[in-house]
């Protein structure tokens, strides 16, 4: 397409202009202000809707106020493009695009009121709809965005990177990843180390894992150190197998004992007098049911049941007497434990809240303070010393513990004893007081014989029965004093089977250290190797980026002239991120550091290519031409605005001395 001609009136600051073109190159002279860029947007304005910087122009048409800087009412003035244009078959277009005020009159209103503003359009003289143009305007010179990037020097570069790099990628074919791998046989193993993940995620992974890598290498000799010294900090430590032999020995004795005092609370030697007893009642009972008439043998029945109830409860009695003793002597042993655990808690927290004196920094001799390593190792020492006080203490506070423990344990089991026989002896006296009931109910005129109290064999069966109740009372109370015996046995087997416990977890947490400074070590060269393969995976994925960035770098480079494109950018991490930015052959980029003259012609080089690659040769309004000092050849007609010292809009041919 060739423009003919483009006449502006009321346009923007253009009262009226005719620019003739016919479709040649023109210079357009002018100083800032007189029009030169609005000839531009004239241009722009009636085939897109827009400026020749892409924004919208209404509000800028008209006038502005010069107080508000707001456009000023104009009464409905035409504001006007009208355009020629020769299309590729040679056929001459008429185009024109008016814009101007909106004045209508309401009802019952003298007069016109401002309601807006209106665009009219027409081609070849009849009005169309802004549908129909921009139709015509696609289908006959071509769609509004290739229009845009063919004919204007800022389009394109100001277009968002994503759009650009398609567009590039459109002209000039992208390159997969299998062609960059098909060209280095280097990368041929690359597809299966990445296992799907795209380039830069794998970076990403890459680089946090060796992160975390060298994180982990750095902390496992501390590992190593402070486990080592753990380690000998447990001391020399005696062989496994000869603490498990004392400690099952020492469990035999303590089942043994326990069997004992089983046996003794069964006792068949007690069981043998008190049945030596109930034999005995019974022989006097048969001699008083001798001595007794029929109704005596009542009486003589029921006090032998009270005698024998009397017998029980003064059994009990002993036994409840015995085991408070052994209560009231274990609580005072308690409150003796709990004296001496208070004591070591007071002197717990005053060694703990002790702290390295600052004195001890500072030598004695000269007052000066100490080297710092000298220090260090006070520190060290000083820490030391107090961890070994409280280890001991915390030791000596466990023994009692566990000591009270077992007097809790028994006292529990002997008050329940004795809760045991008082309820025993309540029954019992429930029992004796119903006796007693019965001998009241028996009439008076019973007598009971006595003559049996002087039968030989009733004296002799009672001097036995006081016997067996002796002796059945001492065993219970020897007894009782060899089960509290055997109880401090069992106690002290139990300390001593606590004492190799801890042996034996202190060569448990020995042998756990010494596994955890092997597997440390292990996992320190695991890391190693696994950090090494890292780095051949991240050399590999580099090479693949280099190659990529220069294939497709290249093959898109090579459509153009001058113009060069930035289309990816280097991460921290070694990766690249997709961008696209014009450059110069320089490294100059457009968006920075390229000069004016520089853009436009990058500029004009890009709107070349996509001119060839869209097959559309269109005009192309170049502002600030003057920047330039050796335009580049283009076959697409040229308008070039050139600031200079002329008052008003001057045409000129190209190339002339004016």
């Amino acid at each position: 397409m060739k423009l003919i001609s483009l006449e502006l009136t009321n346009f923007k600051n253009i009262k009226h202009f005719v620019l003739e073109a016919n479709g040649e190159d023109k210079n357009i002279y002018g100083k800032n202000g007189v029009g030169k860029t609005t000839l531009a947007d004239a241009y722009y304005w009636l085939l897109t809707d827009k400026s020749s910087l892409d924004k919208k122009l209404d509000s800028d048409i008209k006038p502005a106020d010069p107080v508000t800087g707001n456009p000023m009412q104009d009464g409905g003035i035409e504001h006007s493009v009208e355009g020629i244009v020769e299309l590729e078959n040679k056929n001459r277009i008429f185009l024109k695009k008016v814009y101007k005020e909106k004045w209508t009159k309401q009802n019952g209103r003298a007069e016109k009121e401002f309601s807006g503003h209106v665009t009219s359009y027409f081609i070849n003289g009849a009005p169309r709809s802004k549908r129909d143009f921009n139709e015509f305007i696609c289908e006959n010179i071509a769609d509004i965005e290739v229009l845009k990037m063919v004919s204007s020097t800022i389009f394109f570069n100001n277009m968002a990177w994503k759009r650009q790099r398609e567009i590039l990628l459109d002209v000039c074919g992208d390159i997969s990843d299998n062609d960059i791998i098909a060209a280095d046989e280097r990368l041929t193993q690359l597809p299966k180390i990445l296992e799907g993940k795209s380039v830069n995620d794998f970076i990403d992974i890459v680089c946090t894992r060796k992160k975390k890598i060298n994180s982990e290498l750095d902390k496992i000799p501390i590992r190593i150190d402070e486990t080592t010294k753990q380690l000998n900090e447990l001391g020399e430590l005696p062989v496994r197998e000869t603490i498990e032999t004392e400690l099952k020995d020492l469990r035999k004795q303590q089942d043994k004992a326990r069997g004992t005092i089983t046996a003794i609370n069964n006792g068949s030697e007690l069981n043998n007098i008190k049945n030596r007893i109930d034999i005995v009642n019974s022989k006097i009972s048969q001699i008083k049911q001798y001595y007794e008439l029929q109704d005596k043998e009542k009486v003589l029945q029921i006090e032998q049941e009270i005698n024998k109830l009397k017998s029980e409860s003064d059994t009990n009695l002993s036994y409840i007497a015995n085991y408070t003793q052994t209560v009231r002597t274990n609580r005072e042993k308690l409150q003796e434990n709990n004296t001496e655990l208070s004591s070591l808690r007071t002197e717990y927290s005053e060694i703990f809240k002790t702290v390295f004196d600052e004195k001890q920094a500072v030598c004695p001799t000269c007052g000066q303070v100490l080297p710092e390593e000298m220090i260090n190792e006070a520190i060290k020492k000083f820490n030391a010393n107090r961890a070994n006080k409280l280890k001991e203490i915390n030791r000596k506070g466990q023994k009692i513990a566990i000591k009270n423990k077992e007097i809790e344990n028994q006292n529990i089991e002997l008050e329940k004893r004795i809760h045991d026989y008082n309820d025993k002896n309540a029954k019992i006296c429930e029992k004796s007081n119903e006796l007693f009931k019965q001998l009241e109910a028996i009439p008076d005129n019973i007598e009971t014989a006595s003559s049996y109290t002087d039968d030989d064999k009733y004296k002799k069966l009672r001097v036995e029965l006081t016997g067996l109740n002796k002796e059945l009372s001492d065993i219970q109370t020897g007894n009782l004093s060899k089960i509290s015996e055997l109880n401090s046995t069992v106690t002290q087997l139990d300390l001593d089977i606590n004492s190799r416990m801890e042996k034996l977890a202190l060569i448990t947490q020995a042998e756990k250290l010494k596994n955890r400074i092997e597997e440390l070590k292990s996992q320190h060269k695991k890391l190693g190797v696994e950090f090494e393969t890292l780095e051949q995976h991240l050399n590999l994925v580099q090479l693949f980026i280099t190659n990529k960035v220069r294939m497709l770098t290249n093959k898109i480079n090579d459509k153009f002239t001058i113009a060069r494109f930035k289309l990816f950018e280097q991460q921290i991490n070694g990766g690249i991120t997709e961008c696209c930015e014009a450059i110069t052959a320089n490294g100059a980029s457009y968006n920075s550091s390229m000069s004016n003259g520089e853009r436009v012609k990058i500029s004009l080089d890009i709107c070349a290519t996509l001119a060839e690659h869209y097959g559309k040769d269109l005009p192309i309004f170049v502002d600030n031409a003057e920047s330039v000092t050796d335009m580049q050849k283009t076959k697409n007609q040229k308008i070039l605005l050139i600031v200079s010292h002329h008052d008003e809009l001057t045409v000129r041919e190209p190339y002339k001395n004016n």
